[in-house]
């Protein structure tokens, strides 16, 4: 759905899976923020951000989030897909 522009639905299916399946997962409030910011709601894709941080995610993960919180302002800010 990221891929093909689709935020608002993506928004949706990630939600409902932290909601219900992976409330402690980093990678999916990453991917939330990450649709968030492409909405322009910078305000939530950095609340997203800071809590797919503070689940202290993997090394390269976090370094990845630090990178999407350093570029939240920036609309051609450098995005890194989490694996």
């Amino acid at each position: 759905l990221m891929d093909l522009s689709r935020y608002e639905e993506a928004i949706e299916e990630l939600e409902a899976l932290r909601d219900h399946v992976a409330p402690n997962e980093a990678q999916v409030h990453y991917q939330i923020g990450r649709a968030y910011k492409k909405l322009g709601r910078v305000d939530v894709a950095m609340r997203c951000f800071t809590a797919a941080l503070d689940l202290k995610p993997s090394s390269a993960e976090a370094s990845a989030i630090r990178s999407a919180i350093e570029n939240v302002e920036s609309e051609e800010g450098e995005e890194v897909e989490l694996l």
